[in-house]
């Protein structure tokens, strides 16, 4: 009969085997796993459009989340996620978590890459197919509410409705600063509900308008002709990237570079 001194050495043993089984077992997860959370520009533009050939190449499974910039930054920093992506400069998107109150503790322990470009997207109700071409001025008085109805850049009588998507604030502060020249957004304009997607709400009310990443584009959308407004689209990790996310450069950097939107 086992003393019960032996019982309790067994039980710590295999206690120890099995913490080292989860280890082990959550590294190896880790290792063929990489989980990322970003903006819909960065995650429809580049990384949903390579998962499918960067899984097949390497079995790194691309595990993706669409959220605001803030949230992604949250998350990285909590370890939550291998890395965060959003369509910003990096000191734009710091200073666009300082603004929110939302500012990383330790700034200099994140690295960076750029792995991408996005292009600013105006989109409008099929009512407004007739309006071809807008200039900035043009744009300006639409998104600030000075220009109110379509007639006036050589559309139908219809009023403009500006909808503005508060889950991407750095597109939107990007586009106040550039084309906007610092000027406040329409008063009248609507705020979509978290969840909403912009694409379903513009085509369903008639002579609304808004801006999209590139990737959001839809043919059941009108697409006039407007300035080029461009960003880069950023990659974040905490610390060393992992092996796994090296793949995911060099992927990036080579075959990727055919497959992502420009």
């Amino acid at each position: 009969m086992l003393s019960s001194r032996t019982r309790r050495l067994a039980a710590s043993s295999c206690l120890g085997v099995l913490v080292w089984v989860h280890l082990s077992t959550r590294a190896l997860a880790e290792e063929n796993e990489i989980r990322i959370s970003g903006s819909a520009a960065a995650i429809e533009n580049v990384f949903r459009r390579i998962k499918a050939p960067f899984e097949k190449a390497t079995q790194i499974k691309l595990v993706l989340n669409t959220v605001s910039p803030i949230q992604a930054l949250q998350d990285l920093d909590e370890e939550k996620i291998e890395a965060a992506s959003e369509a910003l400069e990096i000191m734009a998107w710091l200073d666009l978590m300082r603004k929110e109150n939302s500012a990383i503790v330790n700034p200099g322990a994140y690295k960076h890459r750029v792995v991408g470009r996005d292009r600013i997207q105006v989109v409008c109700n099929r009512s407004v197919s007739p309006v071809a071409k807008l200039s900035a001025e043009q744009l300006t008085g639409i998104f600030t509410g000075k220009i109110h109805n379509w007639k006036e850049v050589g559309g139908p009588e219809q009023p403009i409705r500006v909808v503005y998507n508060g889950q991407e604030p750095g597109m939107h502060r990007l586009w106040q600063q550039r084309v906007m020249e610092g000027a406040d957004w329409s008063s009248s304009r609507k705020d979509l509900a978290p969840g909403e997607d912009v694409r379903k709400v513009v085509a369903a009310t008639a002579g609304a308008v808004a801006i999209v990443p590139l990737g959001l584009r839809e043919p059941y959308l009108h697409v006039p002709e407007t300035p080029d407004v461009g960003r880069p689209i950023t990659v974040v990790t905490k610390g060393i990237p992992s092996d796994a996310m090296l793949k995911l450069y060099e992927f990036l950097a080579g075959e990727g570079q055919k497959l992502v939107l420009k």
